[in-house]
C-alpha cells in the first residue's frame, strides 16, 4: 500500500512538473510573440504597367526576448489614401532570440476595381501634396513547441510626398 501511495505521488509530481513547464514555454512563446516589433523599412514601387504596378515592401522584424520565433508568418491587407488597394502575405521567417529580420515582400496591386485610390494618388502627386500607405495585418508564429500558434495584429503607414 505504501509503495502505491509513493508510485502515485512521484507520477503526480511528474506530471504536474511537465503541465508547469509547458505553461512557461506557452507563456514564454506568446510573450515573444506578443513583443515583436514590425516596422517597415522601406517601400519601392516598381514595375509599373496599364493594370496594375509593384510594391516591394522591406520589412524589419525583431525579436528583443530570449525565446527563439519559429515558422513566422503574415497576411495583411493595403490601403492608399484609405482605399483598400491589395493583400499579401509572408511566411516561415525564423528569427533568433534577441535578433532581427528582414523580409522583402512583393505585392501586386491590380487596379480594376480600385478606381478611388488610383484617382487619389494622382490627385496627390499632381499637388504635390503627400499620401499614406497603410499595412493593417496579423503576425502568426508557433508556440509550445510547434503545437499550437499565438498572433498579434499590427498596423503600418508610411507616407509619401
Amino acid at each position: 500500500m505504501k509503495n502505491k501511495l509513493v508510485i502515485t505521488a512521484i507520477i503526480i509530481a511528474i506530471v504536474l512538473s511537465v503541465l508547469v513547464f509547458l505553461w512557461f514555454s506557452y507563456n514564454a512563446d506568446l510573450e515573444a510573440i506578443s513583443n515583436i516589433d514590425v516596422t517597415l523599412d522601406d517601400i519601392d514601387l516598381t514595375d509599373i504597367k496599364l493594370t496594375s504596378f509593384k510594391l516591394i515592401l522591406n520589412v524589419n522584424i525583431s525579436n528583443p526576448t530570449n525565446q527563439y520565433i519559429s515558422n513566422l508568418s503574415s497576411n495583411f491587407d493595403i490601403y492608399i489614401v484609405n482605399n483598400y488597394v491589395g493583400n499579401g502575405e509572408f511566411s516561415k521567417v525564423t528569427i533568433p532570440r534577441k535578433s532581427q529580420s528582414n523580409k522583402d515582400v512583393i505585392v501586386i496591386v491590380y487596379y480594376s476595381g480600385l478606381a478611388d485610390a488610383v484617382v487619389d494618388i494622382i490627385k496627390k502627386v499632381i499637388t504635390n501634396e503627400e499620401f499614406d500607405l497603410t499595412i493593417d495585418g496579423e503576425v502568426r508564429g508557433n508556440a509550445l513547441f510547434g503545437l499550437t500558434s499565438v498572433s498579434q495584429s499590427f498596423k503600418l503607414t508610411k507616407t509619401y510626398p
